[in-house]
């Protein structure tokens, strides 16, 4: 997993917040001080583009700012490679809008990660698990929105 921020102080706070989720859990007893180690070993912190020129998925996570999120994708076409899917998180905002600015809405597509607090039983391994929905462009290929809805049966089943 690529983390990208703008500035050192931001990634800082984000590795962070995902750090002190990660202990949280173990300190519950909810994963292993092994996976919580294994899970960190797989997060990369940078600051611009450089290694995403080999990433299969690219989900950009910025606030709903039409503006903010074409600069984004404008700029992930640019160093993803072409069979990269580039997804948004928006939950408001029109794909074809976001995509306006790139020659890549084919690949383009919608998806909102969001907790589900009450599908899981207390009994669960997993207690607050995260969902996924997943929405495509008018233009997205049909290989893509497969590979997005494999995407998301995968996370469930890692959950």
């Amino acid at each position: 997993v690529i983390l990208k921020e703008i500035n050192e102080k931001f990634l800082n706070a984000g590795i962070g917040r995902i750090k002190e989720n990660l202990q949280s859990r173990v300190r519950k007893g909810k994963m292993t001080k092994d996976n919580y180690d294994k899970t960190l070993s797989l997060l990369t912190g940078v600051l611009d583009y450089e290694k995403f020129k080999s990433v299969d998925l690219a989900i950009e996570t910025v606030v709903e700012n039409v503006k903010l999120k074409q600069q984004i994708f404008a700029e992930l076409e640019q160093h993803c490679p072409s069979h990269c899917i580039l997804a948004t998180n928006t939950s408001t905002i029109d794909l074809d809008l976001i995509g306006e600015k790139t020659n890549s809405q084919d690949r383009i597509v919608g998806t909102h990660f969001f907790a589900s607090y009450h599908a899981s039983s207390r009994d669960s391994p997993h207690p607050s698990c995260l969902s996924a929905s997943s929405c495509h462009h008018a233009g997205c290929g049909e290989e893509d929105q497969e590979d997005t809805n494999s995407g998301r049966k995968l996370y469930r089943l890692r959950g």
